[in-house]
């Protein structure tokens, strides 16, 4: 049975100096309080917040929903990760789809948090 497994953006900001925001990975019954500790200032943006698919890309890295994947399927080349009727799939920026996508042949190039502009025009 596949582990249920999430990640989220983490904006981080220490009083009015902005750093770089990160991601934080978690599994199912982790608990935000003690397993999750961030620092004071730091806090995770749940709409963010992705589930890991079960797949890995042609590199071996978790694919998570709203990842951007570099492609050749159906002709795309630039792909998203969704999710509908119960299934992830692939979708590209003219509601073109795949259901079915061959994820191993896929590569994770970024995510729409991120990276949205990987994801515009294609």
């Amino acid at each position: 049975m596949m582990k249920l497994k999430f990640r989220a953006k983490v904006n981080k900001s220490h009083g009015e100096k902005k750093t770089k925001d990160y991601f934080v990975y978690w599994e199912m019954g982790a608990r935000f309080d003690e397993d999750l500790l961030l620092d004071g200032y730091d806090y995770i943006d749940f709409r963010t917040v992705c589930m890991y698919i079960g797949q890995k890309d042609k590199n071996k890295k978790e694919i998570y929903w709203g990842d951007i994947l570099k492609t050749d399927e159906a002709g795309w080349i630039i792909g998203k990760v969704a999710f509908n009727n119960a299934s992830f799939y692939l979708v590209d920026d003219f509601d073109g789809f795949s259901y079915e996508p061959d994820w191993e042949k896929c590569e994770v190039i970024g995510n729409i948090f991120t990276n949205p502009k990987l994801f515009e025009g294609f």
